[in-house]
């Protein structure tokens, strides 16, 4: 079977070249189309070139338009150059702005505002918000300055939702009873399914309230769901993902893997694993994507309370869900449906997502009676390891060509 996979590039207009997908082309064989969406995250301080940095991230990425700044500053003009990059001439340029602080000045918040509206959609496919402090100091938790976002961003707003009083509140009292003997198995006790749920709501809430278009990215848990419903992408303005750690492990598995299953959003129960597979048949999930965050192993060490959370999950996010799909969790189909057609949608990926004349010819081949052990030898990942170390799969990926090159 051939997979396609919609990493978005930035490169010129392909769609009569060789690269793109022809009518001759054998359809039999390309018969699904598969992947997910790869973003970078890109930070943009003062003076650079923003489409110059995005180049950088793996053809297209997150842009974080106010990282750290010098000195602590909450002041900064946000360079934009306007015009077309000679790189992506004949071709849509998408990115998305990811935003924190938002407690900042109103001139500042106007500011952000401005690039999304000077930008417009054909560039920005959206605007990620940290409603739970997830990473360094992203957190974005004062009422007004959601409240404002919502109301004025002309383009998709995706929320990473965990609410920080009650995450705080865990932190305190599990400090206070285990010290540094907190074990991971603690992770979804304190990053808990009602932090989770009440950050979603609010969400959802101010969306409803603004009629703004939210994404709610690494869904972890089954009362979540019910913030959802299951019409077609098309008709929804609120939608949602699901990453493959979630549907793979459980609570369960905490006393094998540690550390390496701590993720934010935290791996939570059998039940709200089996609630989030049942959302990806009733159509209330609408996408499955990945987390990856690369960690050193010397970052996963240490209590739950002090290890990284995070891990590498591109290189095998494909082979789990086919795996998935093998055991009758779902079908192929599917896969391909939540993992390539709806986030090429949802994002507005130009000419990607699908097997069709005209577009990108971005496949994999997969060979669907590969069985093969995940080892240290044959992961490839700068950082060494991966959370599936010692399971086994039964598809593997044979090659992959990025607009009909072929890349590995």
């Amino acid at each position: 079977m051939n997979f396609l996979i919609p990493v978005y590039h930035s490169g010129a207009d392909l769609s009569s070249a060789p690269g793109s997908v022809d009518r001759g082309a054998d359809e039999g064989a390309l018969e699904a189309g598969l992947g997910q969406l790869i973003f970078a995250l890109i930070q943009v301080l003062p003076g650079q070139d923003l489409f110059g940095a995005l180049l950088g991230g793996l053809g297209a990425g997150l842009v974080d338009l106010l990282g750290p700044l010098p000195g602590g500053s909450n002041q900064m003009d946000i360079p934009v150059q306007h015009g077309e990059h000679p790189a992506h001439a004949g071709g849509a340029a998408a990115l998305a702005v990811r935003v924190h602080d938002m407690g900042f000045a109103h001139a500042q918040r106007r500011a952000v505002i401005a690039v999304l509206c000077q930008n417009g959609k054909r560039r920005v496919c959206g605007v990620k918000v940290f409603m739970g402090s997830s990473t360094g100091n992203l957190l974005v938790d004062k009422d007004a300055a959601l409240a404002a976002l919502f109301a004025e961003s002309p383009v998709l707003i995706a929320t990473h939702c965990e609410d920080e009083g009650t995450i705080r509140a865990n932190i305190q009292r599990f400090r206070e009873e285990y010290g540094d003997r907190a074990t991971a198995a603690l992770h979804p006790s304190i990053r808990s399914a009602e932090a989770c749920y009440r950050s979603s709501a609010k969400a959802v809430e101010l969306a409803d309230r603004y009629g703004a278009d939210l994404h709610i990215l690494h869904l972890s848990t089954a009362r979540e769901l019910s913030l959802f419903d299951d019409r077609p992408l098309a008709e929804k303005k609120i939608t949602n993902e699901v990453c493959v750690h979630h549907l793979w492990f459980t609570g369960a598995d905490y006393a094998a893997k540690g550390n390496l299953i701590k993720w934010n959003p935290a791996v939570k129960s059998a039940a709200d694993r089996a609630a989030l597979r049942a959302g990806i048949l009733s159509g209330k999930v609408d996408v499955v994507a990945t987390d990856h965050a690369p960690h050193l192993l010397s970052e996963k060490e240490g209590s739950c309370l002090k290890a990284a959370s995070g891990g590498p999950l591109i290189q095998h996010s494909l082979i789990v869900m086919l795996e998935l799909a093998m055991e009758g969790r779902f079908t192929y189909e599917k896969v391909v449906e939540k993992m390539a057609h709806m986030p090429s949608e949802l994002f507005r990926v130009d000419r990607r997502g699908y097997i069709r004349p005209g577009y990108y010819a971005d496949l994999v081949l997969v060979d669907p009676k590969e069985t093969w052990t995940v080892a240290k030898e044959n992961i490839l990942y700068k950082c060494g390891w991966s959370p599936f170390e010692g399971y086994t799969f039964h598809h593997g990926v044979w090659k992959t060509f990025v607009n009909g090159e072929l890349a590995r």
